[in-house]
């Protein structure tokens, strides 16, 4: 187990390469899926008013499933041959780590309003930490190029928070971050910054939206343009033949 464990630590740390991602295999999913379940008990360890399967961690390592299945599919169409459902599984579970922090219960050693921004630094750093390894991941296994890499990597972020803007529960993405006491008022600088960030993902999915529809199109006149490249190929060697 150790070889997966330093090949975990060279991906959080951005010195991975394309070859470890490609040798993914049973332990490093088998570590994964560890890593991903020691975030979610830390996550919920303290919380008085979740279920049974927040508790144990089963909530996350769920998730992790669905959030890798969204990811993989919305790179699948312009990713080069490599980009695998396992392999991006494998990745997302990987990532896991940097959450170890909300495990921290910052609320029995700061007042309310103290832990409830440090709560908001410590999911700010994770986030960042997080997409970054997501940018490394498209650029490593996908291939993509820079704009492609941009544009696929904030696209299934923004549809995600403007969907929470949409239902109403942009609030709970924050306040879930938060251990303990979870009898939350949010006060006017919180409420500035909730609608910020959901001015900020109705912005982003504008633009990526139309770019990423874009890119399919161009990649499937490539790809129909190769066939018929090939056909005629095809064509011209038979007739000399």
């Amino acid at each position: 187990m150790l070889a997966p464990l330093a090949t975990a630590l060279r991906l959080l740390f951005f010195r991975v390469s394309r070859e470890e991602l490609l040798g993914f295999d049973n332990r490093h999913l088998a570590l994964g899926l560890l890593f991903t379940w020691i975030a979610g008990v830390g996550r919920h360890w303290d919380h008085v008013d979740v279920t049974w399967h927040q508790k144990l961690g089963l909530h996350s390592v769920g998730y992790v499933f669905v959030l890798a299945a969204l990811l993989w599919a919305v790179a699948w169409p312009l990713a080069q041959p490599g980009w695998t459902y396992r392999r991006v599984l494998t990745y997302i579970m990987l990532t896991a780590p940097p959450g170890f922090i909300y495990a921290i219960p910052v609320e029995r050693q700061f007042g309310f309003e103290d832990a409830y921004m440090l709560n908001l630094y410590f999911l700010l750093g994770v986030s960042v930490w997080r997409v970054a390894l997501w940018f490394q991941l498209l650029h490593l296994l996908g291939r993509l190029h820079l704009f492609q890499t941009i544009i696929v990597a904030l696209l299934p972020l923004a549809a995600i928070a403007t969907y929470a803007a949409i239902a109403g529960k942009v609030s709970d993405l924050f306040i879930g971050v938060m251990a303990g006491n979870r009898q939350v008022t949010v006060t006017d600088g919180v409420k500035q910054f909730l609608g910020m960030f959901v001015m900020l993902s109705f912005l982003s999915l504008a633009v990526t939206g139309p770019s990423y529809l874009g890119m399919l199109v161009r990649a499937a006149i490539h790809r129909h343009q190769q066939r018929q490249s090939i056909s005629v190929a095809d064509t011209t060697s038979s007739e000399e033949d």
